[in-house]
């Protein structure tokens, strides 16, 4: 890719053509691991992801790709506009089954929840440490540690950069998420806030259902699913109009 700066002029196309591109990326790569059997969800102690693959898997195989879609549709809107695309009344009523799922009050999922281990705060002590050093270990040590448990790298695609924040948190123990700016000028973003379950459409990525015997699992689990997008990005960014 030739190196090219970005103006603010100019970033209104810019993130139009990304948005197009990262949707049918997305699109493609939500048929991809729907065709593998969601394998990175495995990576994930996500209530949300749980849901999703649940909903997804209990549908008639002429609704599951339908779905698939569907749910794309809820976070590329942009992209959704552009395309003139819009949402059917067979993918709202497929998304409302996402929303409200047959066991979703149901009192044996509900004390199952309740019985789940939780993190104590040794626990997430412990993954703080793990994390920081899978973060090193990734980065070979080129990263930041904005506050206690905020983890931050970089990767620079000229004239882009790619941050990657690495937070462990309070309630939902852990999550992460991609943004893109102009190297140059940090203002002029491209995309902010992605991660696997978001481009998926379903919402932020977090480990909320992670127990005290996964918390070693999950901080590598955390840098697989960061590099996952890390090596497909730089093709997308190469499609960007100039």
């Amino acid at each position: 890719m030739t190196s090219i700066s970005i103006d603010a002029k100019r970033l209104e196309r810019v993130r139009d053509d990304f948005s197009l591109l990262f949707y049918r990326w997305a699109r493609l790569d939500a048929e991809k691991q729907a065709g593998q059997g969601f394998p990175l969800f495995s990576l994930l102690k996500d209530s949300l992801a749980e849901k999703y693959f649940r909903v997804y898997q209990a549908l008639p195989q002429k609704d599951q790709l339908i779905f698939l879609r569907a749910m794309l549709k809820r976070t590329h809107s942009r992209a959704v506009e552009l395309t003139r695309e819009f949402m059917t009344t067979e993918e709202q009523s497929l998304i409302a089954q996402y929303l409200n799922p047959p066991w979703q009050d149901d009192r044996k999922e509900l004390e199952a929840g309740w019985r789940r281990p939780r993190l104590t705060a040794h626990d997430r002590t412990r993954l703080t440490q793990l994390v920081k050093a899978q973060v090193a270990k990734a980065t070979g040590g080129d990263f930041e540690e904005w506050a206690p448990g905020l983890f931050v790298f970089y990767k620079v695609i000229k004239p882009w950069r790619i941050s990657t924040r690495v937070a462990i948190k309070h309630i939902q123990n852990m999550g992460y998420e991609h943004s893109i700016v102009s190297d140059a000028n940090p203002e002029l973003r491209l995309k902010e806030y992605t991660s696997i379950t978001r481009w998926l459409g379903i919402g932020e990525t977090n480990w909320n259902l992670m127990t005290p015997a996964e918390v070693e699992q999950c901080s590598e689990s955390v840098i697989v699913l960061a590099n996952y997008f890390l090596d497909s990005i730089p093709d997308l960014l190469a499609k960007i109009s100039q």
